[in-house]
């Protein structure tokens, strides 16, 4: 795939159904020690996959061609590299797929990752709704509790996610809103728009 051309992809030959005994290769790759080889069943759509696409993160991720994007995958584990344990061929899993080099991402039939990304799939979700979970789970929890360090008894206002208090920015100004609801301000505000929305919303923090 070219950068600024989303209607052009990369066509990767998938090896053959009996893949246990498949080399473990993965474009030009192979699985090595420490590393699964999943057979993708799902993977989700990102705002970050549509901006490596259009080139706008070309400086920003160092990146390699041909570019197979996709962060996300849910599959069955396809071959273990040498030494592993823990996974087996034919095990349900989910993963965060991003690497320091964008290149061989979930987009293809099969990745080959580091184990340590590697987890099984919850039980009672479909491979489908497992895919769409790694990139929006992480992101809020690195947010909010490794970058801001929330802990119990904190408040926090969250553009974009569930929340205790849900606020109708359409009704009225959603400042206004937290001010009223959070008369002290809020300990963090975890915004994913920017512009006008992160300008604003220093004005519902605690001083």
């Amino acid at each position: 795939m070219r950068l600024g051309h989303p209607t052009e992809a990369e066509v990767i030959i998938a090896p053959p159904d009996d893949c246990k005994h498949w080399p473990r290769r993965v474009g030009g790759r192979i699985a090595g020690p420490g590393e699964v080889l999943i057979r993708r069943a799902a993977t989700s759509v990102n705002p970050v996959e549509w901006k490596i696409r259009e080139g706008y993160l070309a400086k920003a991720l160092p990146h390699h061609f041909p570019l197979i994007p996709g962060w996300d995958a849910a599959g069955t584990i396809a071959a273990v590299g040498q030494g592993l344990h823990g996974f087996h061929p034919g095990d349900a899993v989910y993963a965060y797929a991003r690497k320091p080099e964008v290149q061989w991402g979930t987009y293809a039939d099969f990745v080959a990752l580091d184990a340590r990304a590697v987890a099984f799939a919850p039980r009672g979700l479909s491979l489908e709704a497992a895919a769409a979970l790694p990139l929006v789970g992480l992101t809020p929890w690195q947010v909010l509790f490794d970058t801001a360090r929330l802990e119990a008894g904190n408040q926090a206002y969250v553009k974009g996610l569930g929340a205790d208090i849900v606020v109708d920015y359409a009704a009225e100004p959603f400042a206004a809103a937290v001010r009223r609801a959070v008369p002290d301000g809020v300990d963090v505000v975890f915004d994913t728009m920017g512009g006008q929305i992160l300008a604003d919303s220093w004005s519902v923090l605690k001083i």
